[in-house]
């Protein structure tokens, strides 16, 4: 099982050129790319056909099951066709999509209402609403609130965490969001309160954010809530993962297996919950999110508030884009992120950050070399696996002991590649073994 005691990584954040650029406004570009594989395993149903004339915010696609989130059109304008376009999640892969013209009105849909008299409400009522709102996980995960909400009914509920770590290097988006919308966050975390009925909540921040503890901190003390508090962990790789976040703040383990509901507890990354406070007090569904777009291709890095579909080369050539052949394109950060053949990708709720890299940053991957079984990789890994016998197994394809050897528990953090002094690429092909097990 994995210790309590584990210190992570410290890594350089490369983050000294986001971060301290105020949040701006990225353009709404002429057309939009809606894909229907913005929520994981979620399958969205389109409710609209080209030619239809669309509002801001309608809602354009619904999940196939009660549990999901419904996708919202950015812009208004007209729908031009439903078709399979090129997606970055699953990687590099065409996926239905929704194609928007934008007629740069953005006419709001007369449906949207916010919710003032949300703290009487009775929880489910609230829970209803705030599936409806579109809002997923927007640390990475893209996991919808309403099917982390639904298992409600059968667990108490103790403790809600919110994720304000922002572990991985090159990502700003919640730390400016923090320093910038503190108090929309903690109205937030009240809903989330009343929604979760828990008991208290904790804000967790790493230390190398003192700008953003100094505004969380000064509108807690402004608000007075003592449900709510703020606890600041050590600047490492990977904290900021579900597992790792609930085992340092409370020293509980998540059963294998099973969900962090089932021991009383649930996590939320800020933006998640600064988006869930702008659907219930504005009726602002998730059409927008902060991306920071970063890397020496760019020449004015920044944290971009940016509408779901933009075109990345829309909003990369916003950021003074400059291509060459030795450039690599990511979308997250750059331990988990996922690279891109191209920048003709849309953007989707899942993409908080950007990265247009050249060699200088992100150095070509030097040729692996035999495994010298010197268990570095064992003793970064954050959830006590042993990479070096997933390798072998994974080589062989021997599914049985991949199973046994706990492959499933993988996070996919890239601590075991970082170490690696052979540099074997663990995480890639630990990645692909799940697939085939």
């Amino acid at each position: 099982m994995p210790s309590a005691h584990y210190q992570g990584l410290v890594i350089p954040h490369h983050k000294e050129r986001t971060r301290e650029q105020a949040i701006s406004h990225a353009p709404a570009p002429q057309q939009l790319v809606l894909t229907l594989n913005q929520h994981g395993d979620t399958k969205l149903i389109p409710c609209v056909s080209a030619g239809d004339k669309i509002r801001l915010g309608q809602i354009i696609a619904r999940p196939d099951t009660s549990l999901g989130a419904c996708l919202h059109a950015p812009v208004s304008g007209t729908v031009l066709t439903v078709e399979p376009r090129p997606s970055a999640k699953p990687c590099n892969e065409f996926t239905m999509s929704i194609v928007l013209s934008n007629d740069y009105l953005d006419t709001p849909d007369t449906n949207l209402q916010a919710i003032q008299e949300w703290p009487s409400m009775p929880r489910s009522a609230l829970c209803e609403h705030l599936a409806k709102g579109g809002i997923v996980g927007l640390g990475g995960a893209a996991f919808p609130i309403a099917t982390k909400l639904a298992v409600q009914p059968h667990h108490t509920i103790s403790q809600l965490i919110i994720n304000g770590v922002e572990c991985e290097p090159f990502i700003s988006c919640d730390d400016r969001l923090m320093r910038e919308q503190a108090v929309t966050i903690l109205m937030g975390i009240q809903i989330m309160l009343h929604a979760t009925q828990a008991e208290q909540a904790t804000i967790a921040i790493e230390a190398d954010k003192p700008e953003a503890v100094a505004a969380i901190r000064s509108s807690l003390d402004s608000l007075n809530d003592k449900r709510i508090e703020i606890r600041i962990l050590a600047s490492t790789y990977p904290s900021g993962d579900e597992a790792q976040l609930i085992r340092q703040l409370t020293g509980k383990e998540i059963p294998r297996g099973k969900l962090p509901a089932e021991i009383g507890i649930i996590v939320s990354n800020v933006a998640t919950v600064y988006a869930c406070a702008r659907w219930i007090l504005h009726g602002e569904p998730l059409t927008r999110r902060v991306v920071t777009v970063c890397g020496n291709g760019v020449s004015k890095p920044g944290n971009y508030l940016t509408r779901i579909g933009t075109p990345i080369r829309d909003l990369l050539d916003h950021c003074g884009a400059t291509y060459s052949i030795n450039q690599r394109l990511v979308m997250g950060g750059a331990m988990m992120g996922l690279s891109l053949m191209h920048p003709d990708y849309p953007v989707i709720k899942a993409s908080n950050c950007l990265i247009l890299a050249d060699e200088h940053e992100f150095k070509p991957a030097p040729p692996e070399h035999a495994c010298i079984r010197c268990g570095k990789c064992a003793e970064v890994c954050p959830v006590h696996l042993l990479p070096q016998l997933l390798l072998v197994h994974a080589r062989l394809g021997n599914t049985t002991a991949l199973r046994e050897l706990e492959l499933h528990d993988c996070i996919e953090c890239g601590s075991c590649d970082y170490a690696c002094p052979s540099h074997i690429r663990l995480a890639t092909r630990f990645r692909d073994a799940k697939v085939m097990v």
